[in-house]
């Protein structure tokens, strides 16, 4: 398999052009209606609770994070961005141990994540097939060297970008050396093509390690409609310390020629 960037002639790195990264965000509103995805880093969560469900208690802090709390909610694991709810009912009937018992509960989840660095290129098995009537050129490289890419490209962002090419909060009044702890962290992996919206009910809860794991892949949910085509692998990039995530304010440009060593 290959992994394949679309582009035009003039974008392609072999002929001299920067690397682009973009942001998550500049994504929902990006001219280009082939690429533009208005939802893009958001999730919805429907809960349909009739009578009682008993709960793990880390599974509905986990869904009702920074909203409402069961019991100690210091080891529940903590994801950032906005969060926010329209319960029309929500009934605590008792505390059981590790579990909560609910009673009739409605209620609808907004996730957000924060904004991030992405880059996309498309997984395929031969190179030439033609999938964006606008670019007619490309790269590629086998996707063996996907982690290879990932970790070249987030040292490349640590060595290139500048502290006000990100959130003003992290420039102000401190250098790249006063920041203990800031590094890039690299993701990667194949686009998942699915709704962005679930609805719970008792028929149908996620495990606690199943639901944890669809908050962490949130930056790679896409419908299948109409992206599935794109067959997209995408490269997700975080600047951050110990502490807290720093939001890109745009994308950036990347000089190619360290590139060309892969």
């Amino acid at each position: 398999m290959q992994l394949v960037k679309f582009c035009k002639p003039e974008h392609n790195i072999h002929q001299g052009a920067k690397l682009r990264v973009g942001t998550l965000h500049e994504y929902r509103s990006i001219e280009n209606s082939e690429l533009r995805d208005e939802a893009e880093g958001k999730y919805e969560f429907t809960i349909e609770f009739r009578g009682e469900v008993e709960l793990d208690r880390r599974w509905a802090n986990l869904l009702f994070q920074n909203i409402v709390g069961f019991g100690n909610t210091d080891s529940t694991p903590r994801f950032p961005g906005k969060i926010s709810a329209k319960v029309e009912h929500l009934h605590m009937v008792e505390q059981k141990g590790e579990n909560v018992v609910i009673k009739d509960t409605t209620a609808k989840i907004y996730r957000e994540i924060p904004d991030c660095l992405i880059f996309c290129m498309s997984l395929l098995t031969k190179v030439d097939e033609m999938l964006f009537k606008d670019y007619q050129d490309n790269w590629n490289f086998p996707q063996e060297k996907a982690n290879k890419f990932a970790m070249h490209i987030a040292n490349l962002i640590m060595e290139q970008t500048k502290l006000t090419d990100f959130d003003d909060s992290i420039s102000e009044g401190n250098s790249p050396n006063s920041i203990k702890g800031l590094h890039v962290n690299a993701m990667h992996r194949e686009v998942i093509y699915q709704d962005r919206h679930l609805v719970i009910t008792q028929q149908n809860m996620p495990s606690f390690e199943k639901f944890t794991e669809i908050l962490l892949n949130i930056p790679f949910i896409k419908p299948p409609e109409p992206y599935s085509k794109e067959k997209e692998y995408r490269f997700v990039f975080e600047l951050r310390n110990q502490e807290r995530l720093f939001q890109p304010k745009s994308f950036i440009l990347i000089p190619l020629n360290p590139l060309l060593e892969l």
